[in-house]
């Protein structure tokens, strides 16, 4: 159909998007529901972006406290230890031949 034509009364005019999008309607039913739909649309995306940045929002901030006394011992352990397995990873990688 051309832009000029006006789609069948058969067809439910305003009640849907076809008419407008896919049969180039444009009579006054069909073009007040694409401006209802498009408004609907635009709300919905505000409403999903605000949830989703009240989301970040509801998240609490913990500043990070430094380590001291046994927490700063049992880190330096666990470190250390971390080390020595990526230590002897490499070395059982080196004798395999596998590259770095």
């Amino acid at each position: 159909m051309s832009a000029s034509t006006v789609c069948p009364p058969s067809h439910s005019h305003g009640a849907a998007q076809t008419c407008y999008n896919k049969h180039r309607c444009r009579c006054e039913a069909c073009k007040a529901n694409a401006v209802a739909v498009r408004v609907q649309h635009k709300a919905d995306h505000r409403r999903r972006r605000a949830a989703s940045a009240q989301r970040f929002e509801d998240i609490p901030f913990t500043p990070i406290q430094p380590c001291v006394g046994e927490d700063a011992a049992r880190v330096r352990r666990a470190i250390a230890k971390r080390a020595e397995s990526v230590a002897e990873r490499l070395e059982f990688e080196a004798m395999l031949g596998v590259p770095a």
